[in-house]
């Protein structure tokens, strides 16, 4: 284990702690009633998710992915994005309808422990695909070719450091309590806007995109 090498996941690690998603859900968690255990739920769950992702990979999850995909019929991939795209184009119209009959979708407030750590794990789990400092990051320790000890404690320093932000959100609502309520407040408020007016169009867009895709790679191999 040289310095050179924890340097480099120290830097991967606080570019990829600014996730505006993860962060944004740690703030409204913390702006509900009896916040605390669930935003430590948030926190567990995220860490833990990232720390078994990251020793996954290590230990060949990444090679046996691959040979999965690489056996998957031509026609796997189009019909898997198709069956997607409807999902999420029926969870659009969902919304869309919610909205005319003047129910919005919108975060909720009373989430359960429980609920909160799936939550974690889902969302953490949904970055996974585009979490390209924590596949460098992977790739370096697997390249330093170190004992199985020192690698997980390198992916344990990777998701102290990615979770930074939400443990300072945790801290700062801890400490300055009722000041912080205005904050938080207008955190909540924005990530309710988010959902009732960002995420249905963004779920039809996607929709389209995979809808469109999927149909694609079929015509290439019927």
């Amino acid at each position: 284990m040289t310095f050179a090498l924890v340097a480099i996941l120290v830097g991967l690690a606080l570019a990829d702690s600014l996730n505006p998603f993860t962060i944004a859900a740690q703030a409204y968690l913390l702006a509900t009633p009896r916040p605390f255990p669930r935003s430590l739920a948030f926190l567990l769950g995220t860490a833990a998710t990232v720390f078994v992702s990251g020793m996954l990979l290590l230990g060949g999850f990444g090679a046996a992915r691959d040979t999965a995909a690489s056996t998957l019929p031509a026609w796997g991939w189009g019909v898997g994005q198709i069956a997607l795209g409807l999902v999420l184009a029926g969870f659009a119209w969902w919304c869309w309808a919610r909205g005319l009959k003047g129910k919005p979708l919108t975060p909720p407030k009373s989430l359960g422990v429980p609920a909160t750590l799936a939550f974690a794990f889902a969302s953490a789990v949904s970055d996974l695909p585009t979490a390209l400092p924590l596949f460098v990051a992977v790739d370096r320790v697997a390249a330093a070719d170190l004992s199985w000890l020192s690698e997980a404690l390198l992916i344990a320093l990777y998701t102290v450091i990615y979770v930074a932000p939400l443990i300072m959100l945790l801290l700062v609502r801890a400490i300055f309590a009722r000041r912080s309520d205005v904050l938080f407040g207008k955190i909540q408020l924005a990530v309710e806007w988010a959902f009732r007016v960002l995420l249905p169009p963004a779920a039809g867009l996607a929709a389209v995109y995979l809808l469109i895709d999927g149909g694609s790679r079929l015509a290439t191999v019927i």
